[in-house]
């Protein structure tokens, strides 16, 4: 019976470490494009090392929030709409991507996230970086 209940013990302590360590601190913000709240999109936020996994959040009404280990990212910033053009095939609008490449695949955004409760990263997109 007892060493059911230190085992008992010893797991819900290990269960409790694991929880308290988690590094990842909250980054919010809001992201702008040509000066209007960015309605839907995705941002994601990469360790240019690699050392971390990405932290990716979605964008709606300009607003995004997430958690990430604190140090230097890399920034990309996607979103879509409908094009007038319609696929003959599946008879729906196609998809563009709208964001310049400088935002995303070709990204030199940063963010220097910090080690505390709230971080708070914003950005100001232009079509024509």
């Amino acid at each position: 019976m007892r060493y059911g209940a230190t085992l008992a013990v010893g797991a819900a302590l290990i269960a409790l470490a694991g929880c308290a360590g988690d590094p990842s601190v909250s980054v919010a913000g809001t992201v702008t494009f040509d000066g209007q709240p960015l309605e839907k999109g995705e941002i994601i936020f990469t360790a240019p090392d690699g050392s971390a996994a990405p932290a990716a959040a979605p964008i709606e009404n300009g607003r995004y929030e997430t958690r990430t280990r604190p140090g230097a990212k890399k920034v990309a910033i996607n979103a879509s709409r409908r094009s007038k053009t319609v696929d003959p095939l599946t008879r729906e609008a196609e998809e563009y991507s709208f964001i310049p490449a400088a935002y995303n695949v070709q990204s030199k955004l940063t963010a220097d996230i910090k080690p505390g409760d709230r971080n708070e990263v914003s950005f100001d997109l232009k079509s024509k970086p």
